[in-house]
């Protein structure tokens, strides 16, 4: 729960409720080879309202339920070396911060978007190497997404993107110099697009 209070043009009371189940199995399919799967149902009740703003888009209430789920495998090859494949669906919500703009309606007064949920189709195949002192992990990844929830700096508000999707490499590794000192770093290469839709009234497939 969010409450904002004395501030020049809004008094802001925004609530979110969150309840899942969720259920996760490992399986080994033999000495090397481990199977998981998981699902997750959630449900989400958020509601936000401008208490000093009595106009219809400056208080709103909304239910989802969104989903994910996950099929992950992962192939011992030597002790210190794996493969593995993961494929899945993931979602996010919007936080209770996210569900309003101060300054975002047609007065330049708060204004209420509940936004939908992302989701996303998330593909990653890689290969670790791991030793009791050091870690390098290797991987291509892909992700689809619906609804991508993104901050739209003109309107000082929160929206729901049209489809877009990520792909790329990463690259990441540490080394343990010392019980309490280690090293980390992380190289990632990303190639973001649109898939399909309209954005400011153009056509963005491909941008």
């Amino acid at each position: 729960r969010l409450e904002q209070l004395d501030t020049p043009t809004a008094r802001i009371l925004a609530d979110q409720s969150n309840r899942a189940i969720y259920l996760q199995n490992h399986t080994e399919l033999g000495d090397n080879t481990k199977l998981t799967l998981g699902a997750r149902q959630q449900r989400t009740l958020m509601s936000a309202v401008d208490r000093v703003n009595s106009a219809a888009y400056a208080s709103g209430r909304k239910v989802m339920s969104p989903r994910a789920w996950e099929i992950a495998l992962r192939h011992q090859l030597v002790p210190s070396s794996a493969v593995y494949g993961k494929l899945g669906q993931s979602f996010r919500v919007s936080t209770v911060d996210e569900s309003y703009s101060q300054f975002g309606g047609p007065a330049f007064d708060a204004i209420v978007t509940l936004l939908e949920p992302q989701t996303s189709r998330d593909h990653e195949f890689g290969f670790e190497y791991r030793l009791p002192s050091r870690r390098l992990r290797v991987s291509a990844f892909q992700n689809d997404l619906r609804n991508e929830i993104h901050f739209f700096a003109p309107t000082f508000a929160n929206i729901n993107l049209s489809p877009t999707r990520r792909k790329g490499l990463e690259l990441d590794g540490s080394i343990a110099f010392t019980p309490s000192l280690s090293v980390f770093a992380n190289l990632s290469m990303v190639d973001a697009r649109f898939r399909d839709g309209q954005f400011a009234g153009a056509d963005v497939r491909g941008k």
